[in-house]
């Protein structure tokens, strides 16, 4: 619990570092490349496709690549990209026991997706009130993720998807949303202090948001059971790797930026 407590603490600071120099797109560029590079070469592993690694380490190359090439109309491939890909991972946590990643396309389309969606930190934080949408996005998956764990493991009776993620619970999940919507109502009030927001707005995204940050948790855990691995690495003690700490932000934070296309930006 310390080990997973100071790592813990260390990826925060580095996260909120990262969010107060966001204002320079060169950070936020970089550690979005630093994200992908490191989620192609877990998923890489935890699909047991690690032999191939002139196809690993190039797509890791690509993701990075990626990362800094323009994306003009990326709203629109992610209206497009944002539902294909939770139709994709609810298929996998269905038929989780008869899919397999026996063929490396497989692992390399996951890679794409998960790649593809982080993309959504960088063009959320160059729309209008960026740095709010991104430090409320963060916020709220790290609340529920710690509110989920805290009550969950305390309180939680009933699980969620035992075959998916076996510790996650009913109570947890609720807690975490519960924990979202207060945490969204302390920046309603920060920012109608400032003249700023909707609280009806910001209660609704936080609902929304906090389910779906558990969904890529979800999404992610069933990687890891087809894949037969318990962690996607070891870079950080007591989370695992880095997909294992990120899951949530990778629906999340695309999710914000959906959200505020489509409401027009309510949230401030």
């Amino acid at each position: 619990m310390i080990k997973r407590t100071m790592t813990g603490i260390v990826i925060t600071l580095v996260v909120y570092f990262v969010i107060a120099f966001s204002h320079i797109p060169q950070v936020t560029l970089a550690a979005t490349a630093a994200l992908s590079a490191a989620a192609v070469l877990e998923l890489f592993h935890a699909t047991g496709k690690c032999r191939n690694k002139g196809l690993k380490y190039g797509c890791a190359i690509a993701a990075i690549i990626l990362t800094f090439l323009p994306f003009p109309k990326y709203e629109l491939l992610l209206c497009i990209l944002f539902p294909l890909s939770a139709a994709l991972f609810v298929w996998m946590m269905v038929r989780q026991q008869h899919c397999t990643y026996d063929k490396v396309w497989k692992t390399v389309m996951t890679a794409l997706a998960v790649v593809l969606l982080f993309q959504a930190i960088p063009q959320l934080r160059q729309v209008e009130n960026g740095l709010y949408y991104l430090l409320m996005a963060v916020t709220l998956c790290f609340v529920t993720d710690v509110a989920a764990y805290l009550i969950g493991s305390r309180f939680g009776r009933h699980k969620l998807i035992p075959k998916v993620s076996p510790n996650k619970t009913w109570e947890g999940s609720a807690a975490g949303i519960a924990a979202s919507v207060l945490t969204m109502l302390l920046f309603g009030w920060w920012w109608k202090a400032n003249g700023m927001g909707s609280c009806a707005w910001l209660i609704l995204y936080a609902v929304t948001a906090s389910v779906v940050s558990q969904f890529g948790d979800l999404a992610m855990s069933a990687v890891k059971r087809i894949g037969g691995v318990k962690d996607f690495g070891s870079f950080l003690p007591g989370h695992g790797g880095i997909l294992d700490r990120f899951d949530s932000h990778l629906f999340c934070i695309a999710y914000t930026l959906l959200f505020c296309i489509f409401t027009g930006g309510y949230l401030v």
